[in-house]
């Protein structure tokens, strides 16, 4: 290529760098005129020019119109003030060409940035955090007091994102809720696209997925609160359910009203975040002469708010029964609205020993996953108050899961819905403590009126009772017994457990202290286990004529009266009453009051003591060891399998 045509490609800024340089040596220059051509060149270059001229004349001429009006009526007032000189049109800015028209255009968030940089600047980044988000109007306003509330505890750093189609702004919201910066201390973050208003469905869907992505990414919260598509719009469902589950962090989809479940307010991030993991499943035995008692269980149950998930319930059935009941529970369980998933067993047997009809219990349960699967174990006695779930709910995050009560719920065996009247273990009337300030307080016997036991404890008795089996042959071994017979005979494999590990339950004391009841055992009805009632009952005349030679017979071994308190029940759907009488900090699980399966008062120190040596004692007279195990006289932990010795033989 000649150089004369060659293009040099230099950066703007250094333009003014070769404006004033020399002309370099090898550069072309363009030749200067010569005065020396010969005059013959010269002539004819001005024939050619004067050809070229001529020509053009002649074309000018020729094509001139001559149907022109006169200047006067040629002129166009709209030509007198030229337009302003406009930049030019962005193709994505362009409007619908009508209102029916739905806006595509690429993906923008023109608030988003500001307000997540100085989130992230005040709270340099703490791992505490807590995101709500909202697409309705409706759904904001009903999520902000539940946010408020959470922000003003001071437990968790609550953000809260808008990611709707409405263009109020965030101080129009609050001014309209009532709330200042002052009194709800939330991040606010506007998460709306730009021209929200007349996008498509797919770009707002889209929206929301990369909204909540950039948000994730650069809050790092531990769980997204919104409502599920009972209140939401379907493109905020869909994206927040995508993004949330494409960057692994738990959404917590609400089914209620934000007010009905308050008492989420106090718990921490490391809580809620297990919120989806808990999963629970009842077990209850239906009585052989008597459908009333379960028929009111049942009813209970079908009162209770849980929260969006369908819980199982399994009824365990006589081999014997009322024929009225078995119409009931086929008739509850055949119904797609009963609000339980039902499960049906009924036992071929009825003439169980108390150490079968303990195996065939727990044998009734395995947790699907051991650290969220639950039991929830009834008697047919029991009545329910609507918000008892919630309350399952709240001590399971908040002693279970919360970041405070990791290393102590270790020994946390369950949670009981009841406060017992007496003592299981001697039957005779069990003090509470009577502070105000202590709802709760742990307890080394077990519950089988209304009470909760962890998947991993329940797989633990599982590992108990077969060991056990093993060391003693086909059989278990002659015991001591602690239990009343009122109870069924699980409770006495239970209690050893406890009694070995050093296992308690949660119990409540604001029944007594603040006459907020979750259950109450009726005494009517009652009936005692089968293991217990008198050996080869075998038609239903013969059961009923021991039931009343128990009466007559004071001398008889077993008793008929159930001896509980029938406390009245809460009717609130929801345990936000009880957490309004109750500190607004509520008090640590190591810090709550502990008893032993006697019902006395015993220090910490105390109790894991004496679960040392009741397990020493175990390990050599039932566990078929020769001397006592050192995983059990060392400081550490020891596990089931410690306490037996069994060989390498038994798997």
């Amino acid at each position: 290529m000649p150089l004369a045509r060659r293009v040099i490609d230099v950066d703007a800024e250094l333009g003014k760098k070769f404006d004033d340089s020399h002309e370099k040596a090898g550069r072309f220059q363009p030749r200067k005129a010569s005065f020396t051509l010969p005059w013959r060149l010269r002539r004819r270059r001005r024939v050619l020019l004067f050809i070229v001229g001529a020509y053009l004349l002649y074309l000018f001429f020729k094509n001139m119109p001559t149907d022109l009006r006169p200047a006067v009526e040629r002129y166009d007032p709209r030509f007198a003030n030229p337009r302003a000189i406009q930049s030019p049109i962005n193709q994505d800015d362009v409007l619908p060409d009508s209102e029916d028209e739905e806006y595509d255009g690429p993906l923008r968030f023109p608030e988003l940035a500001k307000s997540m940089h100085h989130a992230r600047a005040v709270t340099k980044r703490t791992d505490n955090s807590v995101l709500f988000a909202a697409a309705d109007l409706s759904s904001v306003s009903d999520l902000i007091p539940l946010a408020c509330e959470m922000a003003r505890y001071r437990v968790n750093t609550v953000h809260f994102a808008l990611m709707g189609r409405d263009q109020v702004s965030i101080e129009g919201i609050q001014r309209v809720n009532g709330i200042s910066d002052e009194d709800c201390p939330v991040f606010w973050h506007d998460a709306r696209l730009d021209r929200s208003a007349s996008s498509s469905e797919g770009r707002l869907e889209d929206g929301v997925f990369f909204g909540i992505d950039y948000l994730i990414s650069f809050l790092n919260p531990k769980v997204v609160i919104a409502h599920d598509d009972g209140f939401e719009e379907n493109y905020f469902v869909v994206g927040i359910v995508d993004g949330t589950n494409w960057r692994g962090i738990p959404l917590i989809s609400l089914p209620t009203k934000a007010l009905s479940v308050m008492w989420i307010s106090r718990l921490d991030s490391s809580s809620l975040r297990a919120w989806n993991d808990i999963h629970v499943d009842m077990l209850v035995h239906a009585p052989p002469d008597s459908s009333g008692s379960l028929k009111r269980l049942v009813d209970s149950l079908q009162q209770v708010d849980y929260l969006g998930v369908k819980p199982s319930l399994t009824i365990e059935l006589p081999s014997q029964l009322d024929p009225h009941l078995l119409d009931y529970v086929q008739g509850i369980s055949s119904d797609a609205n009963f609000p339980l998933s039902i499960t049906l067993r009924r036992r071929v047997s009825y003439n169980l020993t108390p150490e079968q009809s303990a195996i065939r219990t727990v044998e009734t349960f395995y947790p699907r996953d051991l650290t969220s699967s639950h039991l929830l174990f009834l008697s047919p006695q029991a009545e329910l108050s609507p918000s008892f779930y919630h309350y399952l709910k709240y001590t399971i995050l908040r002693y279970r899961h919360s970041a405070n009560a990791m290393n102590e719920s270790s020994h946390l065996l369950g949670v009981s819905l009841e406060l017992p009247a007496r003592n299981p273990t001697d039957d005779t009337p069990f003090s509470t403590p009577s502070a105000s300030d202590v709802p709760f307080f742990k307890w080394q016997v077990p519950n089988s009126n209304a009470a909760l036991y962890f998947g991993d404890k329940w797989a633990e008795l599982h590992k108990f009772l077969a060991n056990r089996l093993a060391a003693s042959g086909s059989e278990l071994t002659e015991r001591n017994k602690f239990i009343s017979k009122k109870y069924p005979s699980v409770m006495e494999d239970l209690l050893e457990l406890m009694r070995a590990k050093g296992y308690y339950i949660l119990y409540p004391s604001f029944p007594v202290t603040q006459g907020y009841s979750l259950a109450t055992i009726h005494n009517d009805l009652y009936q005692l286990p089968e293991e217990f009632q008198a050996q080869n009952v075998l038609a239903d005349q013969k059961r009923g004529s021991h039931i009343e030679n128990l009466e007559n017979n004071p001398d008889e071994d077993l008793v008929v009266d159930l001896g509980s308190i029938e406390r009245p029940l809460s009717r609130h759907a929801t345990i936000n009453p009880l957490l309004q009488r109750l500190p607004l900090q509520v008090p640590e699980l190591e810090v709550l009051p502990l008893f032993s399966f006697r019902g006395n008062p015993v220090s910490q120190k105390d109790f894991d003591s004496n679960a040392k040596k009741f397990a020493s004692e175990f390990s050599t007279v039932i566990g078929g060891c020769d001397d006592i195990p050192a995983e059990i006289r060392h400081e550490e932990p020891y596990t089931i399998d410690d306490i037996f010795c069994l060989g390498d033989d038994y798997m």
